[in-house]
């Protein structure tokens, strides 16, 4: 490992630490992020609570990010800038912590940027109430649209909503801690619950917040939210690339989720968790399975199949399997090779016919409504999107999703207009779905629509059932009429 550290800065970090102590100690790992390195450098520097430390991390970058974390760095003695050799977020963080000398340490993606208050709101709740963590909301900003989105439940921490207490910990969340945001970079925590616990990111691993939040989170005493939206979070930035045009392997979740278990076990919770855990745990495992790329896919089969027989070795886990990983993973478990499993895997659940046309305004929005199903889209949904001839933006958005998830969605594109009876036979041509769905404009569903739809097939539903969900009118299949503006809290109406 390579570190460097101005002379100057030194100096200056030295004379102002015997001023004052530090409250908190801010770590930002960087790496070729000079675009959008100086927003979030601004954001810190001027936090409103002034006794912090911004720890710079500058993971080999070769761009000019550390030309910019210098620059900072003699206009502010606060920002410390350390030089190592490319190492991973993992292990650029775990160096921060190393370097940290606040009392309670944070984190801050260097493509982000942080409302004015965050660091001192946060230090105030920990201090006023003695907290080993504390968390705020975060807020999804579009770097295309310039578009702030603060509805989606998992970053606006929704599942607190029902907790009657100020300060709790892991013992008073059990039902539902598996479904709290992992992410690092909206919280604070106690330096000493770190050292005391030996917590830190495991190494060279992918989807590392996984692990070091759920160590920090069931080991801390005291907990508490902070109802604001504090942490930007910056989605489509410039030079990223989509999953698919990269070559991605995910196979980390799967070790992921082995690391995860030995935490629960070591501090022995595991009887406790182990249900909840393995059905988000393998619903992740499985999404990260479809986005993963071809030429690892059959290792990452392999690998997850050997961890399968020890995790299902466990009759309550088997038996306790949700809905949106049961048909996939006994598909795994069933199947002898890999090219079996793919063979088996194409045929899902539901296929769903979106029949479009001029759809430009609101198509997004239904097709996420679909892909943020609870009812796991990558494992058991087919997406069929029928462009009707369009003559707006359709076109273009349904060839974005359908490159997205080309496992999972089939783009129809119409040369000449047609009737619905005709569309409706045209997806038939498609779909591979032991059920079919078919969605006319406009729509949006329920996230639970399709597991309490799954509940009722498997309770009195006839086998073959061609099902259409309508805004404006009653469409009558077989047993049962869905209306989708009479739908009720389930997203179903009968």
């Amino acid at each position: 490992m390579i570190l460097s550290l101005n002379s100057n800065q030194l100096k200056k970090n030295n004379e102002r630490e015997k001023m004052e102590d530090i409250k908190v100690s801010v770590i930002v790992p960087v790496y070729n992020v000079a675009k959008y390195l100086a927003e979030c450098l601004e954001s810190l520097v001027n936090q409103t609570l002034e006794d912090i430390e911004i720890i710079c991390v500058n993971d080999g970058s070769t761009d000019n990010s550390l030309e910019i974390l210098e620059e900072y760095a003699e206009k502010d003695s606060r920002v410390k800038v350390f030089t190592i050799e490319n190492s991973g977020i993992s292990l650029a963080r775990n160096f921060g912590i190393e370097q940290a000398k606040g009392g309670y340490i944070g984190f801050v993606d260097s493509d982000d940027y942080v409302n004015e208050y965050m660091f001192e709101k946060l230090y105030l709740s920990c201090i006023q109430n003695d907290l080993d963590l504390a968390m705020c909301k975060i807020s999804l900003f579009d770097d295309e649209t310039g578009e702030m989105n603060n509805d989606l439940d998992y970053y606006n921490l929704k599942v607190f909503s029902n907790l009657d207490k100020e300060v709790f910990n892991s013992d008073d969340t059990t039902s539902f801690t598996n479904n709290i945001v992992v992410n690092v970079y909206n919280k604070l925590y106690k330096k000493s619950l770190l050292e005391d616990n030996s917590i830190e990111f495991p190494a060279n691993l992918i989807f590392e917040d996984e692990v070091f939040f759920i160590k920090t989170y069931l080991t801390a005493k005291r907990i508490s939210v902070v109802n604001e939206f504090l942490y930007y979070y910056r989605l489509n930035r410039e030079g990223s690339i989509t999953y698919l045009e990269k070559e991605n392997n995910y196979v980390d979740m799967v070790y992921i989720y082995k690391k995860e278990r030995e935490i629960f076990k070591e501090l022995g919770k595991y009887d406790e968790y182990k249900v909840l855990l393995a059905n988000r745990m393998l619903f992740l495992i499985l999404a990260r399975y479809t986005q993963t790329s071809p030429k690892f896919k059959e290792n990452y089969y392999n690998v997850l199949k050997e961890d399968l027989k020890e995790v299902l070795a466990d009759e309550e886990i088997m038996d306790n399997l949700s809905l949106n990983v049961r048909n996939r993973v006994q598909k795994i478990i069933e199947s002898d090779n890999y090219e079996e499993f793919e063979k088996i895997d194409q045929f899902k659940i539901f296929s769903i016919v979106v029949i479009c046309n001029n759809a430009e305004y609101y198509l997004d929005m239904g097709i996420n409504s679909i892909l943020n199903q609870h009812f796991s889209f990558e494992s058991n949904i087919q997406l069929i999107l029928i462009n009707n001839n369009s003559t707006d933006g359709t076109d273009s958005i349904c060839t974005k999703y359908s490159k997205l998830y080309p496992e999972n969605i089939v783009y129809v594109k119409m040369d000449e207009k047609r009737d619905l009876e005709s569309l409706r036979e045209e997806a038939s041509q498609y779909a591979k779905g032991e059920y079919t769905i078919v969605l006319y404009e406009p729509y949006k569903l329920n996230r639970d629509v399709l597991s309490a739809l799954v509940l009722k097939i498997n309770d009195d539903m006839d086998d073959d059932l061609f099902i259409t969900i309508q805004k404006f009118e009653d469409i009558e299949t077989n047993r049962f009429t869905y209306n989708f503006r009479d739908l009720d809290s389930s997203g179903i109406s009968i």
